[in-house]
């Protein structure tokens, strides 16, 4: 049975922010971040299965899905921001983060802004924002350099080599096609943002509790991160689902579900 899904906005400094809430009210509350130049949709596998125990949000970060800037001049960072008044505006104070690839950024980013409102996070396919690592970033600038060429050339054959790389089955490929569509030029301006979010923050010690989780058909850049991730920080917990490339929810929906759920049962 598929639960109810309320479709609401957050009206802030002339842009829309466009989120979605399931699941019984007062239950404790998961909050899904989307990868870059996804939307609320790479989760339409996680909804119903944690709307049973949770009250969960999925959310368009501005730039993408329906929450496209406009005239607004907020970028990417700005997330932190519209996450809180989106909790507070639904009744909560704090609640565990689930966030893919950049959206693990900005969940780390959120919890690094406001660690009283941070019950946990799941990082999926992603990397520490505190340490600056110099092979990520030299292989982001090469993949943004790919980015910009397809772009350039074509935003449809741009959209098809992103959902290429993102995930590995076909249909998850097609549907991340999709979502990107909504990913226009003037979303590459909000993007940068992510200077902002990704920081050497020596001073930075966590007590937060966190999943880090990682595709093992994801790239091996990713992979060793992760691990040295999980390695540094006493409060992670490192897990690789088989069958899955970057978006180890999308992939393998099953295995990350049933995972994810254990590591949030374990936090009460």
């Amino acid at each position: 049975m598929k639960s109810i899904i309320e479709h609401k906005e957050l009206i802030r400094d002339g842009c829309q922010i466009h989120y979605f809430v399931t699941g019984k009210p007062g239950n404790a509350l998961v909050l899904f971040l989307h990868p870059a130049f996804g939307d609320h949709r790479c989760f339409d596998h996680q909804v119903n299965t944690f709307a049973e125990d949770y009250r969960v949000i999925t959310i368009d970060l501005i730039g993408h899905g329906m929450s496209q800037p406009f005239g607004s001049k907020e970028l990417i960072n700005s997330s932190a921001e519209h996450l809180l008044a989106i909790i507070q505006t639904e009744g909560y104070e704090s609640c565990h983060v689930i966030g893919v690839s950049m959206g693990s950024l900005i969940a780390q980013y959120f919890a690094y802004r406001y660690p009283d409102h941070v019950k946990s996070i799941t990082s999926v396919g992603a990397y520490s924002i505190h340490e600056l690592n110099k092979k990520i970033t030299k292989a982001q600038r090469s993949e943004m350099i790919k980015w910009l060429f397809w772009a350039a050339i074509s935003m449809k054959r741009f959209r098809k080599y992103l959902a290429s790389v993102t995930v590995i089955h076909p249909v998850e490929q097609e549907k991340f096609y999709i979502m990107a569509c909504s990913f226009t030029r003037k979303s590459f301006q909000v993007m940068s943002g992510l200077q902002h979010i990704v920081k050497e923050r020596k001073e930075v010690q966590s007590t937060t509790p966190i999943l880090l989780v990682c595709g093992d058909q994801d790239q091996e850049i990713i992979r060793e991160s992760t691990i040295i991730w999980n390695d540094k920080d006493p409060q992670s917990k490192f897990i690789l689902i088989k069958n899955a490339g970057h978006c180890a929810n999308m992939d393998n929906p099953d295995r990350f579900n049933s995972t994810v759920k254990s590591f949030l049962q374990s936090q009460k």
